[in-house]
């Protein structure tokens, strides 16, 4: 399984980046979180592995709204995950089966890497190929999409209906709430209409490594005070004859 070279993706994922930058309006931002009922920012992005996914340009979320009844996404899930968050790797496969399950019925699966390192990238293209994934992977070097959609913990899983409005968001991994989402999917695919919410299981959130909390350090104890050396005046300097009090006359 190939993937394009760093070099070549860069060209297009810098232009991805400021198309990004003009889609999503800046209110995006006004909420701490994406809320269920609200519309899901528009994004455009090139995909990692475009031969396995079919995509040979970038990933618009727009452009797949606009496709015709056939080829239209009914439903959409958007996950964000990066390469050094283990339970997010544990998704991939199961993501993989699932859209391999439900493609041909109208799921449409999206995942999101928000990895910001180029030594990421031979990781990303090493876990696609072990998994044989074909649905589309993009990648958000610059973290754009990830404030965007407010990601503050990982993984981060979002349910989209056919207008890309936000049904459900998932934080965390557990397996029970995953099917619990797989059994949402099948019901939305089938025409049917779940309930909206915000799901955290139990299982605690990945942090993203720069925000990992560190105890603070100690306080150094207390020094004694300096015990003061009391200052003695110098000696008065010694008196200086007159000139031509000594010496010969």
């Amino acid at each position: 399984m190939s993937f394009p070279p760093l070099r070549s993706l860069r060209p297009l994922r810098l232009n991805a980046l400021f198309v990004a930058l003009i889609l999503v309006p800046a209110a995006a931002g006004a909420q701490d979180q994406l809320v269920p009922g609200a519309e899901a920012p528009a994004f455009l992005l090139s995909p990692i592995n475009p031969e396995q996914c079919g995509f040979s340009g970038v990933v618009s979320l727009n452009g797949l709204r606009q496709r015709d009844d056939a080829t239209r996404p009914k439903v959409y899930l958007v996950t964000f995950f990066a390469s050094w968050c283990e339970p997010c790797k544990k998704e991939i496969p199961e993501l993989q089966a699932l859209y391999t399950r439900l493609q041909a019925k109208g799921l449409m699966v999206i995942d999101i890497s928000i990895d910001t390192d180029d030594q990421s990238y031979a990781a990303l293209a090493s876990l696609l190929s072990t998994h044989k994934v074909t649905f589309p992977v993009l990648w958000d070097k610059y973290a754009v999409m990830g404030k965007r959609y407010k990601v503050s913990r990982l993984p981060c899983v979002l349910l989209l209906d056919a207008d890309a409005r936000i049904v459900k968001i998932m934080i965390g991994y557990e397996e029970e709430s995953l099917k619990r989402l797989i059994a949402d999917i099948e019901t939305m695919l089938a025409g049917g209409k779940v309930t909206p919410g915000i799901e955290a299981p139990v299982g605690k959130p990945v942090e993203k490594p720069h925000e990992t909390k560190t105890d603070p350090a100690p306080a150094a104890a207390p020094q004694p005070p300096s015990r003061a050396v009391p200052q003695t005046a110098p000696p008065p300097p010694a008196p200086v004859a007159p000139y031509g009090s000594s010496g010969k006359k």
